[in-house]
């Protein structure tokens, strides 16, 4: 599998066991389950089993989670090492990132969207669509449409429409059933079953640079648009569990940065783009001198953290704000969705992630000066 596949998939593992302690940690006695009053459930600890019951939405995070004959009404987030989800109805999307994620006898009205090292969904599963990127992808469910990324994939399921698989190896099964087009990115052809049944197979031949990366032979404009969903996924998933932590350890900072950008928009946003520039500038004045190298080392390292999490941190605080009749965590993953999705058109991708900074730095200062103003008084 491509270099850049791995790391992703290494990030987004990473990200869940951070996510996934931080939250066994916060949550008292290692366990919190709780019921908000728009009836979505929340579960986090060690090893966690929702066990029955309706439900509107679910969001779980955790070392072992479990999902076993639930009904699920709208959006289900979950986040951990081990994802199991079994026997359980979802009427709209399901999002799961983690090391090793199963799912069984599910009937998902919406999209799938996982993560992890192994994914795999048996031949009861049913869904929309279905997204998957890891080390090791199964797939022998029922979908209108598949997309897959892993190192090795082993395709025996049925959709309607068609298929795009990128892999090292491609095992398409005998019970495989493909009517629009499948479309293979390899850089050798896949094994077809006898007893498959595919209309139309697109075979795109990669070759492998000396640095191990693969390349496509011939790119072509699905390709490349192919390539920007996939990775508007990737960072989706991966920043979604950002701010999930952030609504769990930051609520009321995504809140008061929301409303000190309706009340104090021009001073909010105008010391974020001073922040921009004069910290960098300050950063390295500091390093010049002996004495203050490790004052430019801390300041350089937290602009570069503010800057790698600033779309989550935007994403999550705008996405409360607007979609304020959601509950709090599923406006917040909206936000972070839209905002890794448009980050992908051109240009506009760029004035996003430039906003996103300048929100997240305007708020931090002035916050920091507001506390310090209140101190005095």
């Amino acid at each position: 599998m491509r270099k850049l596949s791995k790391k992703l998939v290494v990030l987004v593992t990473m990200l869940t066991m951070i996510f996934g302690s931080a939250i066994t940690v916060f949550a008292s006695d290692a366990q919190d389950v709780s019921v908000d009053t728009a009836n979505n459930y929340y579960f986090a600890g060690n090893d966690m089993k929702m066990d029955g019951g309706v439900y509107f939405g679910s969001f779980g995070a955790g070392q072992n989670l479990e999902m076993d004959s639930c009904t699920i009404d709208d959006v289900t987030c979950l986040a951990g090492m081990n994802i199991t989800v079994r026997n359980t109805s979802i009427g709209s999307s399901l999002f799961a990132a983690g090391s090793t994620i199963t799912f069984e006898n599910n009937a998902i009205e919406g999209n799938v969207f996982a993560a992890g090292q192994s994914v795999n969904a048996d031949s009861s599963v049913e869904a929309k669509s279905f997204t998957a990127v890891g080390q090791s992808v199964g797939f022998d469910g029922t979908a209108e449409a598949a997309n897959i990324a892993a190192e090795e994939v082993i395709f025996n399921g049925r959709v309607t429409g068609d298929v795009t698989i990128e892999a090292d190896t491609v095992t398409i099964g005998d019970d495989a059933v493909v009517t629009g087009t499948l479309k293979v990115i390899s850089d050798q052809e896949p094994e077809i079953g006898s007893g498959s049944q595919i209309n139309d197979v697109d075979f795109i031949k990669t070759i492998s640079s000396e640095d191990g990366e693969s390349q496509i032979v011939e790119k072509s404009i699905g390709f490349t648009i192919l390539e920007k969903v996939k990775s508007a996924i990737y960072w989706s998933i991966a920043m979604i569990l950002v701010g999930l932590i952030m609504c769990w350890l930051m609520k009321d900072s995504l809140d008061k940065s929301a409303e000190m950008l309706k009340s104090r928009t021009a001073i909010m946003l105008g010391t974020g783009a001073i922040t921009l520039i004069a910290v960098p500038l300050a950063a390295i004045i500091c390093m010049i001198t002996f004495i203050g190298l490790p004052i430019g080392l801390v300041v350089a390292a937290l602009y570069t953290i503010t800057m790698c999490f600033s779309v989550a941190f935007t994403g999550a605080s705008l996405g409360r704000l607007l979609f304020n009749k959601m509950p709090g965590l599923a406006g917040a993953s909206l936000g972070i969705l839209i905002l890794e999705f448009a980050k992908k058109i051109p240009f506009l991708g760029g004035l996003i992630f430039l906003f996103s900074v300048i929100y997240t730095m305007g708020y931090v200062i002035q916050t920091l000066y507001l506390n310090r103003i209140k101190k005095q008084n």
